[in-house]
């Protein structure tokens, strides 16, 4: 399901030039129109973004449905928990840390960790989105010049500039855009899932403290026996 694509296309001409692209795959599509029709609400590309992302890292509580836009009923509760926990307010939105905050929580009820890198205004770079995508994870974008978080899921440096694929939440779902059209005051959310380890085995049971240990503490060496742990 998780799959990055990266071709290498090589020009000869006088001199030659490496043109990369990478788009990673199965990332889930939404369609926020239909769900604010649903759900009765408005301004959800936060959680929206959110959604796609963890979806695509296996954290709904159901199968997702896989179609495009994916509207089935496991996308809807989790984007209906997503919008809860990140505390969107219609006709506002969702601010960043309020996301990341709402992620984490999501993440979190059901036994996942987060590591999440916030690059704010102006600290966002190139490089911050195609090192994630070349290692197979989608990247949410928050463009204030469209007012708009979003998804890229991959880039290409193979024309004469350098574009962005995102998941835009809107009929076209998959578009491709410059840095100068999200704007160069972007802020970026890079996130890593991490599972938690397995909880710490239970101890071996210590009977010592038990009414009748004594007792047979006592016959088992007027007997000639020892009592031994079972495996």
């Amino acid at each position: 399901m998780k799959k990055i694509f990266i071709i290498l296309v090589v020009f000869l001409a006088t001199m030659s030039t490496v043109a990369i692209s990478a788009e990673i795959d199965g990332v889930p599509v939404i369609d926020q129109d239909i769900f604010e029709v649903t759900l009765n609400t408005d301004d959800i590309c936060g959680p929206t973004a959110a959604s796609e992302v963890l979806g695509f890292w296996g954290l709904s509580d159901e199968p997702l449905s896989g179609a495009i836009p994916d509207d089935g009923r496991a996308m809807e509760n989790m984007l209906s928990e997503m919008m809860l926990r990140t505390g969107h307010v219609v006709n506002v939105g969702v601010y960043p840390d309020d996301l990341i905050e709402g992620m984490h929580s999501f993440a979190h009820n059901r036994d996942y960790e987060l590591d999440i890198t916030h690059h704010r205004k102006y600290q966002a770079r190139w490089s911050h989105i195609t090192s994630e995508i070349d290692a197979g994870r989608p990247v949410i974008l928050l463009s204030w010049r469209l007012y708009h978080y979003v998804v890229v899921i991959g880039y290409n440096e193979s024309g004469p500039v350098n574009t962005l694929k995102i998941l835009y939440g809107h009929i076209p779902y998959e578009r491709d855009y410059t840095v100068a059209q999200l704007g160069y005051d972007a802020e970026l959310i890079l996130v890593r899932v991490v599972r938690d380890p397995d909880p710490d085995p239970d101890p071996d049971p210590d009977p010592s403290g038990e009414y009748w240990y004594q007792d047979v503490m006592n016959w088992c060496e007027q007997n000639g026996y020892e009592l031994e742990p079972i495996d």
